[in-house]
């Protein structure tokens, strides 16, 4: 009888792991990740006052934060949306230790330089990486893991990285929401990386992936459309569904059908909580070198296996918590996200 209470209490306390779309690996394969986490090192309390930077507290958002990308089997995964300075490297600190003490998963990670402003506050990208899996490399030239790439608006983090035979270049980006030129500029930027026949200038090493937030046709803004899609790279998680990259501004049903998704659902494309739309932000492009390296291949691969989106707030999604469902919007960003996390996997032999 004390085993059937301690089984149902262990049950009762555990965080929700269920969901068809949590990501695995293989020996030979890593998991690469991007979450834009809204406004972290802001929201808390506890970073919004110099005195309590600090403390031993642990935000009940950082426990939540932490449940989501425990199940995420993310071997790297860049944070957008980080509040720069002090207040953002205590929430990664936080983090970092509660996904240790509460999950048994060791991250190291470091912070970039401020990228500029976004909303309420100037912003920064982290990126956490297990330093079994995966080496952070010095940008050459520098002393540094990040180098800023400017733009006209919220600067590209570059950086650099090895693992097994795989050695690569990724650049983080946050794109402009409501400033039209701005965002504007950030895809031209994008739109250089992968165009530029010798891409010396980001990178000495053809194996690039840009991921982010790219605000895709958000704010009823085309600006995607100045990225010009001619094969020059892959976006897995767009173009299984829109062959063109940048002409379908929302898919339906019809785009989901036989891609393996529930019911044909086209909102677990969305990478966004909202469910009155299915638009799709956060993208993860590779260069040809990088796309050889995908486990999913040419055809866009699999989702669930290949590549996936967490949904913490979609019942069956992977890293849902019980009753995450049923909060609004706003407190649902407020306690993790607007956004869920992007996953892909890749080979390294």
């Amino acid at each position: 009888m004390r085993f059937l209470i301690s089984f149902i209490l262990i049950l009762a306390i555990a965080p929700a792991h269920a969901g068809m779309d949590c990501p695995s690996r293989a020996d030979g394969e890593i998991i690469i990740g991007t979450f834009n986490v809204y406004i972290l090192g802001n929201l808390a309390e506890k970073y919004t006052n110099p005195e309590t930077l600090n403390s031993p507290e642990i935000p009940k958002r950082i426990t939540a934060i932490s449940d989501v990308i425990a199940v995420g089997a993310f071997d790297l995964v860049a944070i957008q949306e980080l509040e720069y300075g002090d207040p953002g490297k205590a929430a990664m600190r936080d983090l970092v230790a509660t996904l240790k003490t509460r999950h048994g998963i060791n991250y190291d990670y470091f912070v970039s330089d401020n990228i500029g402003y976004g909303f309420r506050m100037y912003e920064s990208m982290a990126f956490m990486f297990k330093a079994e899996v995966v080496t952070p490399q010095v940008i050459p030239g520098t002393n540094k893991y990040t180098q800023l790439i400017p733009i006209d608006g919220r600067d590209l983090v570059r950086t650099k990285w090895l693992t097994g035979n795989f050695d690569f270049t990724l650049i983080s980006a946050h794109l402009a929401w409501g400033n039209e030129s701005k965002r504007i500029d950030g895809y031209q930027e994008i739109d250089m990386i992968f165009s530029t026949p010798t891409p010396s200038k980001y990178s000495q090493d053809p194996d690039i992936i840009v991921l982010g937030d790219f605000n895709r046709f958000g704010d009823e803004q085309e600006s995607v459309k100045h990225l010009k899609y001619d094969g020059d790279f892959s976006a897995p998680n767009i173009t299984i569904f829109d062959p063109n990259f940048n002409e379908i501004v929302e898919p339906t049903f019809s785009h989901a059908s036989g891609l393996g998704l529930p019911n044909d659902d086209p909102q677990w494309l969305s990478t966004t909580i909202s469910d009155d739309n299915a638009k799709v932000y956060d993208i993860v492009m590779l260069s040809p070198s990088v796309a050889e390296k995908f486990t999913g291949g040419p055809s866009g691969g699999q989702f669930g296996q290949d590549w996936g989106i967490l949904h913490f707030d979609e019942v069956g999604g992977c890293s849902h918590q019980p009753g995450w469902e049923q909060l609004g919007h706003d407190p649902m960003k407020e306690l993790v996200s607007d956004h869920r996390p992007l996953w892909m996997k890749f080979s390294v032999q």
